[in-house]
């Protein structure tokens, strides 16, 4: 199927499309269609809308907040809405009516791998391959060179705008943010494998910028027809990542990722001929042209709308991510100055110290954002607490679950310990341990009936040793 304008009849053109191009071509168009809606067109609005708004508030234009213009929004919305209402009451009653094979749950999960998902993709399967057949018994021989190239137009263009969301979220916002407190403390082996890869990806700021990077790349070729096939092999390579990540550690975006894999290698399927000759055999390889018109003043028109609509996404993005970095660092602003894991060194409960085998003994507190914190004792148990920090006064307002709250005084300062040798040059130093200095905090208040005195020193995780150029011995602890 090749779906660029070449310089011959359109009759000698659609002859060159045998029968099973013409079906497979129905089945991809109408596919492609029920599968991506309302995306691109919800996009669209979407844009309008948000542009409008930048437009009124900047040029205070108080217009443009009523009348007509407010539609665009509702009308993104409604899409929005209206398609996965329809998607959801269809599976709803297969599933009520016994025609399902999985059980269908509709929920807001966060999870793109549902039974509502996989029914979805079925009646996506099952219309196409209806509405294809029913095409093929109406319709004549011949190809479709000017429809396959506004279809490749629209796929592409879906495909730009969803590998751009995913890019700009890791750079702006971040896609796996930071590891928590506790993911940090949590144990290998209790992690899911999903846990795994969002620990893995969101422990170097870098190598996640490197994933924002091809996708926003790979996004950014797509959009104009010159480099849209390059731009279809970068989001293959990165597609590929993302879908070996997703099926193999049993991440719930199976079927979206795979979705977006196989267009990539669909867009590129009808110039395998040229790209074979160009990569591989050496032979020649035709020029592609995907020019959805020879008509210039069309294609002007085409042009100009594609160009705003991209641009205005753009900047779009662009200042939601710096409202979401503001918020970011208005958070980390307000973070408690005690924010962190603070290891028990000894505990004292009415004046008597408690043994390290002691089932109640705290082996660390955690103090979080947002008022929020835990404590872990010897036995494993865990108990939230709601935190108010007050060092102006050495004060700290600890409240259990169920419990009242009580005032503890604070005595923060620092303190020498051993740890294990940071960058260890020869085997010897390799098990040596080194000072190092921390932040120590004493504790002292009410907590049931024992008075307790609790002496910490705030615990320095191994996964922000940080970047090294030099390392004699691979530090793999």
């Amino acid at each position: 199927m090749d779906v660029s304008p070449a310089p011959i009849p359109p009759s000698a053109s659609a002859a060159r499309w045998s029968g099973w191009q013409r079906i497979l071509f129905r089945y991809l168009l109408c596919h492609c269609l029920l599968y991506s809606l309302p995306g691109p067109l919800s996009i669209l609005f979407g844009t309008l809308d948000k542009g409008i708004g930048f437009l009124a508030s900047t040029f205070d234009l108080p217009l443009l907040r009523t009348g007509p213009w407010l539609v665009l929004g509702q009308v993104s919305e409604v899409l929005s809405d209206w398609t996965s209402s329809a998607w959801s009451g269809l599976a709803t009653w297969l599933h009520g009516n016994g025609l399902t094979p999985v059980d269908v749950f509709v929920q807001p999960t966060g999870s793109g791998d549902t039974g509502a998902e996989f029914v979805r993709l079925g009646c996506i399967v099952i219309l196409s391959l209806l509405i294809t057949a029913l095409w093929t018994f109406l319709s004549r021989a011949g190809g479709y060179p000017r429809l396959g190239r506004w279809l490749h137009a629209f796929a592409r263009w879906d495909v730009a705008f969803v590998m751009l969301g995913y890019g700009f979220h890791k750079v702006y916002g971040g896609q796996f943010g930071t590891p928590s407190l506790g993911r940090l403390t949590q144990e290998v082996g209790d992690m899911s494998p999903m846990g795994m890869v969002w620990t893995f990806m969101a422990a170097s700021r870098p190598y996640e910028l490197f994933g924002a990077l091809g996708e926003i790349v790979g996004g950014l070729l797509l959009f104009h027809r010159r480099t849209a096939l390059l731009g279809c092999l970068v989001t293959i390579g990165v597609m590929l990542n993302v879908c070996a990540l997703n099926w193999l550690y049993d991440v719930p975006v199976k079927l979206f990722s795979t979705h977006l894999l196989l267009y990539a290698v669909f867009l590129l399927a009808p110039f395998r001929h040229r790209l074979w000759a160009l990569l591989v055999s050496g032979g020649h390889a035709a020029p592609v042209d995907l020019r959805l018109t020879r008509v210039r003043w069309l294609g002007v028109c085409l042009a100009v709308f594609g160009w705003t609509w991209a641009i205005a996404h753009l900047g779009q993005t662009h200042l939601s991510g710096m409202r979401r970095l503001a918020a970011d660092a208005t958070r980390l602003a307000a973070r408690p100055q005690l924010y962190g894991i603070w290891n028990v060194e000894s505990m004292s409960a009415d004046g008597v110290e408690l043994p390290a085998t002691d089932a109640s003994r705290w082996r660390f507190l955690a103090i979080d954002d947002g008022g929020r914190g835990w404590l872990r004792e010897v036995s494993g148990r865990a108990q939230g607490l709601t935190v108010q920090e007050n060092l102006a006064s050495a004060k700290l307002n600890l409240q259990p679950q169920g419990g009242a709250a009580a005032d503890w005084t604070v005595e923060l300062g620092t303190k020498t310990v051993q740890v294990a040798h940071p960058a260890p040059r020869t085997r010897d130093e390799f098990g040596q341990t080194v000072d190092a200095e921390r932040r120590s905090l004493v504790l002292r208040g009410k907590w049931g009936e024992r008075d307790l005195e609790v002496r910490t020193v705030e615990r320095v995780f191994r996964l922000h040793r940080g970047f090294h150029w030099v390392q004699e011995m691979p530090f793999n602890r």
